[in-house]
């Protein structure tokens, strides 16, 4: 992914308030932490 699109999701998570963007983090730390179990 390019920094560009990483800067936008960046922005959209920062448009949300605080409780949401925590949501959102822990979602896609679960997400990328699957992503690397099935990568092994």
């Amino acid at each position: 992914m390019s920094s560009a699109a990483i800067a936008t999701i960046a922005k959209m998570v920062e448009s949300l308030p605080d409780k949401l963007q925590d949501k959102v983090v822990e979602h896609i730390r679960d997400y990328i932490a699957d992503l690397e179990d099935e990568k092994r």
